[in-house]
Formats: C-alpha cells, sequence, structure tokens
C-alpha cells in the first residue's frame, strides 16, 4: 500500500503579503508544483524529502503568477451563491431551493449518510442538505457536489443517447469528473468525459456541450465539417456557444 502524503501547513512571505500554503509531500513525486486550488488556497505538491524552504522557494520563483491566480480564484468565489437556507440552485432548467436539516433520523431522510456525515436529498422543489450539526456548514459544498455529480451520472447518459443517434455515432464511455477550464473532452478512442457542473447550465447549453463532444467522435478537430455536424443538430449553435464562452470559467457552488 502506498505511503500517504506528509501534510504541512506553513507561511510564506511575497511582497508585502504573508500567504498560508499547504505542502503535500508526496511519495514517488519527483517535481515540485504550485497551485492555487477553486478556492483561492495555495498548495504545493513535492517529493518526499521537500522542505519547507525549498516549497517556499518554488513559490517565490512563482510569486507574480501566484499572487494573480489568488485574485483570480478569490474574484469569482464572490461572485459565487451563498449556500445558506433559502438560496436558489439550479439543475439544467429547474431551479431548486435550498433548505437545511439537522437530524439524520428525519423520515423523509432515511439511508446512510454521505462520507462526511451528512446527505443531500431531493423533494420537489426542494434541495435538502441535512447535517449532524447545523454548525457543520463547511461540509456543504462538498455534499451539494457529490450529488450533482450523481445527478450527472445519470441524467447527462440518458440526454446523451438520442443525440449520438442523430450524429449516427457510438461512444465507449461517459465519464463524470470535476474539470476546472472545460465542459467536456473526448477521446480518440470514443471515451466521453463530462463536466458535472454541466447540471448546473441550461438544458439547451448542457446539449450544446454534448453534442460538440459527440462530433469529435467523428472529427477530431474544428473544421467546417466539425461544425457541419453540430449544426446539423443545433442549427443555433453559434448562438449557445457564444453564451457558453460568456461563462468565464466552468460553474461552481
Amino acid at each position: 500500500m502506498a505511503a500517504a502524503p506528509r501534510i504541512r501547513q506553513a507561511q510564506v512571505v511575497l511582497g508585502e503579503r504573508q500567504l498560508s500554503f499547504t505542502l503535500y509531500r508526496v511519495p514517488r513525486r519527483r517535481h515540485v508544483h504550485v497551485l492555487v486550488n477553486e478556492n483561492g488556497d495555495l498548495v504545493v505538491r513535492a517529493p518526499w524529502r521537500c522542505s519547507l524552504t525549498d516549497a517556499r522557494l518554488a513559490i517565490s520563483e512563482h510569486g507574480d503568477w501566484v499572487l494573480a491566480q489568488i485574485e483570480h480564484q478569490r474574484s469569482h468565489l464572490r461572485l459565487r451563491p451563498r449556500l445558506v437556507p433559502g438560496c436558489r440552485l439550479p439543475l439544467l432548467n429547474e431551479s431548486l431551493e435550498l433548505r437545511f436539516h439537522n437530524s439524520l433520523q428525519h423520515e423523509l431522510f432515511s439511508g446512510s449518510p454521505e462520507a462526511g456525515g451528512g446527505r443531500v436529498y431531493r423533494k420537489g422543489r426542494y434541495l435538502w442538505v441535512v447535517l449532524r450539526a447545523l454548525q457543520d456548514v463547511q461540509r456543504v459544498p462538498g455534499l451539494l457536489e457529490a450529488w450533482y455529480r450523481r445527478q450527472a451520472g445519470e441524467i447527462l447518459p440518458r440526454r446523451m443517447q438520442p443525440l449520438a443517434r442523430q450524429l449516427g455515432v457510438q461512444y465507449r464511455r461517459i465519464s463524470i469528473r470535476a474539470q476546472r477550464t472545460r465542459w467536456g473532452s473526448c477521446s480518440a478512442t470514443g471515451a466521453i468525459s463530462l463536466n458535472w457542473r454541466l447540471m448546473l447550465l441550461s438544458e439547451s447549453l448542457c446539449d450544446y456541450v454534448l453534442v460538440h463532444e459527440l462530433s469529435h467522435l467523428r472529427e477530431m478537430n474544428h473544421s467546417p465539417r466539425f461544425w457541419s455536424l453540430v449544426g446539423g443538430v443545433i442549427p443555433d449553435f453559434q448562438s449557445r456557444r457564444r453564451q457558453l464562452r460568456q461563462l468565464s470559467q466552468p460553474l461552481a457552488l
């Protein structure tokens, strides 16, 4: 069994700013990788023997990029919906009202809790997040993502099938992922990966992405022949494409 990474919290000074970062020392890793995650947190993934001094040096070497990425991610965080009771969350063309409940024994929420001691359950137009204690609100984004991933795994293949028949193509498999910069991708072997955040789009934009990826099964490029395939199923694809591009990054919770 592979050894678990060693994790260390530390600080680094960039210019006039002191930043916290997390150092993950990973067995058999060969290079130091500096990244800023979706929450604007600074992370260093490094070889097992990497010291804090080495980690700080790697961050400093990418200082301008790190500061720009932190501001970029945190600006998007400010645009995210506040996950509080009563806020509305999209599910394709539906809008669900978020509600919290603090009893895993409630009759509406029978079954095992999700990892982390909570679960998400839809009833009508309400999306209930059930927590062991209402103070555990930090678990809410992860619980909601897990629920949306399940919906994507059930709904997107069903939407994909008739579109594949229209295009006369067959895919090998569909996987649901959490790509940071893509809505989907298609490999030359016929494997299609879809971002779970497609469930946060309207049906028209979601279907555009599905048709886009399916068309790559015929044309692994963006040639006129490729766009002709897309347009044969979605005549207004140019309008939908513009709408999708106006979203600066995949929607997030």
